[in-house]
Formats: structure tokens, C-alpha cells, sequence
């Protein structure tokens, strides 16, 4: 299946699916805690943007992958500085595009990054373990990328791409781990 047939086609269910080398793959129903840091990365992007309309984001995004008609991914939530068309179903120009990680989605979500980074607007990308405290961010530099892992949740993770620094205990307040010295 190409794009352009993937993005007019119906299943006839509310099923998400991605495109992956011409074959519509259903997305797996995620545990709650995905959800939950979600909402809450979007939430916390949001209010450091609010007031900056050059922005727009958007969860569950349709993303396409530069000379691949047969690839669409759903990122969990991505960040543009393009004006978004009432017929768009692909973002356009992504600038930050985000990830969350579950023991199901690590491997794929890490095999997308690299497929992310071929598209020539994408400045960074984050991933963000569900599991764990944990992020990884890949950030273009010129013609190189450099990455920032950050697993202490009194520390910050930088989203240079938008201008925003997220502190790590907000984005995992209120989520516990089996590791935590209070469980």
C-alpha cells in the first residue's frame, strides 16, 4: 500500500495503524502509564509554549518519512512550526517529535528515530521510557546529531528545538516504579 491509499483508507474500526514498508500494522493498545506521560509531556509542552504561535503540536500525529511512499508512522506527540491546512492528515514539517517507550514499543520506536531524523525539518527527537525515569534526546547540530540521556528525575531534559526545558520530576510526578525508595 503507498501513502496516498493509506491515508484515505478505512478499516471500518477505531483501530490506529501505522504504514510500515507498504503494510497498515494495528498500533497495540498501550499500558495506562503511556497515556498518562502523554498527556502530561503535552501538557507541560504546551504551557511553556503558550504564547509562542509559531507552534503547534499534536498527539498521535501522522507523520511521513522522506522518499518512503510506503511508511507513515503515529508519533505519540510532535511539534510544528508550519501552519496546520483543515485537510492536513500528515504533519507537516515536524520540528520535535516525541515518543513514548513501553517494553512492546522500545525496539520500533528506536528503529523510527532513525527514520525521524531523515526528514530534513526535524531539529530533535525524544524518547521517553515508561518504565523508568528516563529520556533520551537526539538533537540535530548542523550536519551531526548529539544525544542527552537524562535518568534522575531532580534533573531537566532540554527540548532546544522548541526552546523548553522539562523538568523530569513534573513529567513523572505522581508515577511510581518498582525501584523507587518509597514503594
Amino acid at each position: 500500500m503507498r501513502l496516498e491509499e493509506f491515508l484515505r483508507w478505512e478499516d471500518g474500526t477505531d483501530t490506529g495503524y501505522e504504514l510500515l514498508q507498504g503494510v497498515a500494522s494495528a498500533r497495540e493498545v498501550e499500558p495506562a502509564r503511556h497515556g498518562m506521560l502523554v498527556a502530561r509531556l503535552g501538557a507541560l509542552i504546551h504551557h511553556a509554549l503558550r504564547g509562542r504561535r509559531e507552534y503547534a503540536a499534536a498527539m498521535i500525529a501522522a507523520i511521513g518519512i522522506p522518499n518512503r511512499s510506503d511508511t507513515c508512522y503515529l508519533a505519540d506527540l510532535a511539534i510544528t512550526q508550519t501552519a496546520l491546512r483543515p485537510d492536513d492528515y500528515l504533519l507537516r514539517d515536524p520540528v520535535l517529535v516525541v515518543e513514548i517507550l513501553t517494553p512492546t514499543s522500545l525496539r520500533g520506536d528506536y528503529r523510527k528515530r532513525a527514520d525521524y531524523c531523515s526528514i530534513p525539518s526535524v531539529q530533535e527527537v525524544l524518547l521517553v521510557d515508561s518504565e523508568m525515569v528516563f529520556a533520551d534526546s537526539i538533537r540535530r547540530r548542523a550536519d551531526e546529531w548529539a544525544n542527552e540521556i537524562v535518568i534522575e528525575r531532580h534533573h531537566t531534559i532540554s527540548l532546544t528545538s522548541v526552546g523548553i526545558e522539562i523538568s523530569m520530576d513534573e513529567l513523572y510526578d505522581g508515577i511510581k516504579f518498582p525501584d523507587d525508595p518509597d514503594h
